[in-house]
């Protein structure tokens, strides 16, 4: 692996790069957080911050072909 890829792996996002990211507002992020139904997330301390595989990951789990399915595959 590439150094490119290993940063590009190991980026952490700050929670409005990642609303952005999903088109999402910063307030939605606050509340998946809460009611734990968004993306995995690391504190540190106060910081909250997503590792871009998980982002990534968050959204591959969301696709979907049908509106019938419900929002799963």
């Amino acid at each position: 692996m590439n150094s490119k890829n290993e940063n590009e792996v190991g980026r952490l996002l700050k929670q409005g790069e990642v609303a952005a990211r999903l088109g999402l507002s910063k307030a939605w992020m606050e509340r998946s957080r809460w009611l734990g139904n968004g993306p995995r997330y690391v504190k540190f301390g106060s910081a909250v911050r997503y590792r871009s595989q998980d982002v990534e990951e968050y959204l591959t789990e969301r696709l979907t072909s049908s509106t019938s399915t419900g929002g799963r595959k």
